[in-house]
């Protein structure tokens, strides 16, 4: 009867390390997306300033290539 609560206790131990255990790999993996999403949220928006920029000295490019064509 010993044997069998202390097996019981034990699995219980184990169960309840292993869940502990579980809960901080998945607060890991939620923390590590967060992360990720705000890395792409700021690379998206890095772009379109870059792609503004680009755009814009394209437009001069073209307006200063027609003053000079005319």
């Amino acid at each position: 009867m010993a044997n069998a609560v202390l097996v019981f206790r034990h699995n219980a131990e184990e169960r309840a390390r292993l869940e502990a255990e579980q809960g901080a790999e998945i607060a890991a993996r939620e923390q590590r997306s967060g992360k990720m999403n705000t890395l792409l949220q700021t690379f998206d928006q890095d772009l379109s300033r870059v792609l503004e920029t680009v755009t814009s000295a394209a437009t001069q490019l073209e307006a200063t290539a027609k003053v000079i064509m005319a």
